[in-house]
C-alpha cells in the first residue's frame, strides 16, 4: 500500500502548492490593481472595489475547489491507511472466526476506496492563474476609460484539450517559411483569446530545437490569431531535424512535439534578360559510345550540377559533370530491373539525389540511386488506378510523391514515396481540366502542378489535388515537350521550334523570354543547373547545348 500512500501524498502536496500559489497570485494582482488605480483613484473607487471583489471571488472559488479536492484525497488516504492497518492487526491478533467475519468487509472497503481513487484526479483541479489585464489608456476621456478599465482573467488553459493543426509533412527547405495553427481552449472546452493590450495570460510557448539544442523561440507577440485559433510561422535557416514544441506551463498541446526535416536544396535562378543565343557549352555526337547519343530526350541536373540525360534509342541514361565530362552510364534494353524500352523523361529527387526515369514503352517509372543503382519500379501497363500508359515525364515533390504524365491515358497519376497510388486527374480533350498527349510536368512553389500538352500546344496548371486552375501559353507553343520550373516559378518549356527552342513564362501566363539558341534544331528536354545555366537536348543533332 506504500505506492498508494506515495501517489496520494504527492497529489496533496501538489494541491497545497497550487493553493499557496493562488494566494500569492491573488495578493500580487491586488497590488497591481491598487497601483494601476492610483492616478484615477477618485473616479475608479467603484470599479476598483468591483475588481477586488472579482479577485476575491475567483480566489475563493479556486481555493474552495482545491480544498475540496484536498479533503477528498485526504479522506481516501486516511481510509486506505486505516483499512490496511485494521486488516494487518486482524491477521496478527484476531481469531479465525473474527478474520472470516471481517475479511469481506475489509476487502469491500478497500475495493471501494481504490475505485474511488481511480476516479479521482491527481492533478490539481484548477491552476493558480489569476491575472489583472488592463491599462488605463491615458487620462483623456477618463469617464469612458473607467467604464472598461481592466478585467480579471482567471480562465485555466487546458494543454490536454488544446491542439496543433496543419503541421507540415515531409521535408522543407532552408529559408522556407513553416506554418501551422494552434487551437487554444480552457478546461471547459471554451476558446481562449489573447488578453487585452497590456499584461495578460501567456497562452502558449513555441520552442524550436535542432539536434537537441534550442534553435529559436517564436515570441508570443509575433503569433497572429483570433478567437481561440492562432497562426504560427517561422523560417528555419539551418538544415537538420527540427523539433517544434507547443506548451503551456511545461505541458504539451496535442500534437506536440512534432518534427520536420529541413534540407538544403539547390536554388535554380537566372536573369533571363542576360541570356544570349550562343551556347557556352555543347557536347555529344551521334552514336552509341560514351558521350555519344541517339535521340536524347529528357535532361535533369542534381545538386552538384551533374547533367543527366535519358536516351531513347540507346535505352540508357548517361551522367556528365557540369563541364560535360562523361562520368558514368546505366541501363540496357529490356523490361527487367534497371532496363529500359524507351526512357523519355528523367528527373532528380532533390531530397536524396535519386534519379527517376519515365520508361515510356514499358509503362513504368524506375528509381535509381545517385550512382545509377536500381532501387524500384512503379506502375504497370494499363488504364486503371496505379497503372500507366506511355509515361513521358515525372517530377518529385518535397514530400517524395511522384507526379507522372501519361501520354496515352491523357492524365496525371500521383504515387507516394513508397510507390503506392494516391490519385489521378485529367482526361482526354481540350477543355478545362482536360489534356491531350501531355509531355512535360513540373511543380510550382505552392504545390500547383504544371503540365505541357503536345496535342493542345499549351500548358495547363492544376492544384496539388488535381483541380484545374488555368491554361497558360495558349497559341504560343509548337507541340511542347518537357518543361522545367525554376525557383522563382518561371516555367521553361522545350519548344519543338528551331527559332525559339525554349520559351519562358510566368505562372500567370505572362511571357518572360523567347530564347533562341544558335544552331539548335528544336528542344525536347530542358532544365536548369544550380548555377542558372539552361541545359537543353537537341535530339535531331544528338547533342546537349548549355546557355
Amino acid at each position: 500500500m506504500k505506492g498508494h500512500d506515495s501517489s496520494l501524498a504527492q497529489a496533496i502536496s501538489a494541491v497545497d502548492k497550487v493553493i499557496g500559489e493562488v494566494t500569492t497570485q491573488a495578493k500580487q494582482v491586488e497590488k497591481e490593481i491598487h497601483s494601476a488605480c492610483e492616478k484615477l483613484r477618485e473616479m475608479v473607487n467603484e470599479r476598483e472595489a468591483q475588481l477586488l471583489s472579482e479577485v476575491e471571488t475567483v480566489r475563493h472559488e479556486k481555493e474552495k475547489e482545491l480544498v475540496s479536492q484536498k479533503n477528498h484525497l485526504e479522506f481516501l488516504l486516511v481510509g486506505i491507511r486505516e483499512s490496511t492497518q485494521f486488516g494487518e492487526v486482524l491477521v496478527k491478533e484476531g481469531s479465525e472466526s473474527e478474520i472470516m467475519a471481517s475479511q469481506k468487509e475489509v476487502v469491500s472497503r478497500l475495493t471501494t476506496l481504490e475505485q474511488e481513487k481511480e476516479k479521482s484526479p491527481m492533478e490539481p483541479a484548477t491552476d493558480s492563474t489569476i491575472v489583472f489585464a488592463g491599462d488605463a489608456g491615458g487620462l483623456r476621456q477618463v469617464g469612458e476609460v473607467v467604464k472598461g478599465f481592466g478585467v480579471v482573467v482567471s480562465r485555466d488553459i487546458s494543454a490536454e484539450k488544446s491542439s496543433i493543426e496543419g503541421q507540415p509533412s515531409g521535408s522543407v527547405s532552408t529559408n522556407q517559411a513553416v506554418s501551422f495553427k494552434v487551437i487554444v481552449v480552457d478546461k471547459k472546452g471554451n476558446s481562449m483569446t489573447s488578453s487585452p493590450k497590456g499584461k495578460g495570460i501567456i497562452l502558449f510557448v513555441v520552442e524550436i530545437t535542432l539536434n537537441g539544442k534550442q534553435q529559436q523561440e517564436v515570441k508570443n507577440e509575433e503569433i497572429q490569431g483570433k478567437e481561440g485559433e492562432f497562426s504560427v510561422s517561422f523560417t528555419p535557416s539551418i538544415a537538420g531535424q527540427h523539433q517544434i514544441s507547443v506548451s503551456h506551463k511545461g505541458k504539451h498541446f496535442k500534437g506536440s512535439p512534432f518534427r520536420i526535416d529541413v534540407v538544403d536544396r539547390p536554388v535554380y535562378r537566372r536573369d533571363f534578360n542576360a541570356v544570349g543565343a550562343n551556347p557556352v557549352l555543347q557536347f555529344g555526337s551521334s552514336g552509341s559510345g560514351d558521350s555519344q547519343f541517339s535521340t536524347p530526350y529528357g535532361v535533369a541536373c542534381n545538386s552538384r550540377g551533374d547533367v543527366i540525360v535519358a536516351e531513347c534509342s540507346n535505352r540508357r541514361v548517361q551522367v556528365f559533370d557540369k563541364a560535360g565530362k562523361f562520368l558514368f552510364k546505366f541501363g540496357s534494353s529490356g523490361n527487367g530491373n534497371g532496363q529500359f524500352s524507351t526512357p523519355w523523361g528523367v528527373t532528380v529527387d532533390q531530397r536524396n539525389n535519386q534519379i527517376v526515369v519515365a520508361d515510356y514503352s514499358n509503362h513504368r517509372i524506375l528509381v535509381f540511386d545517385e550512382n545509377g543503382g536500381f532501387s524500384r519500379a512503379i506502375g504497370s501497363s494499363g488504364g486503371g488506378d496505379g497503372q500507366l500508359s506511355q509515361p513521358y515525364a515525372v517530377v518529385v515533390d518535397p514530400e517524395g510523391n511522384y507526379f507522372v504524365v501519361e501520354s496515352n491515358n491523357h492524365r496525371v497519376s500521383v504515387f507516394n514515396s513508397n510507390g503506392q497510388f494516391l490519385r489521378k486527374f485529367g482526361s482526354s480533350g481540350n477543355g478545362k481540366g482536360q489534356l491531350s498527349n501531355p509531355r512535360g510536368i513540373g511543380l510550382l512553389s505552392n504545390g500547383n502542378v504544371v503540365v505541357s500538352e503536345y496535342g493542345n500546344s499549351r500548358v495547363s496548371i492544376f492544384n496539388s489535388q488535381g483541380n484545374f486552375v488555368r491554361h497558360v501559353c495558349v497559341r504560343q507553343l509548337s507541340n511542347p515537350r518537357h518543361l522545367f520550373v525554376d525557383s522563382d516559378d518561371n516555367i521553361l518549356v522545350a519548344n519543338n521550334d528551331s527559332t525559339y527552342p525554349v520559351r519562358v513564362f510566368k505562372a500567370n501566363g505572362t511571357l518572360v523570354k523567347n530564347i533562341s539558341i544558335t544552331g539548335h534544331a528544336g528542344a525536347v528536354g530542358v532544365c536548369m543547373d544550380p548555377e542558372g545555366r539552361i541545359i537543353t537536348t537537341d535530339h535531331s543533332l544528338c547533342r546537349i547545348l548549355v546557355i
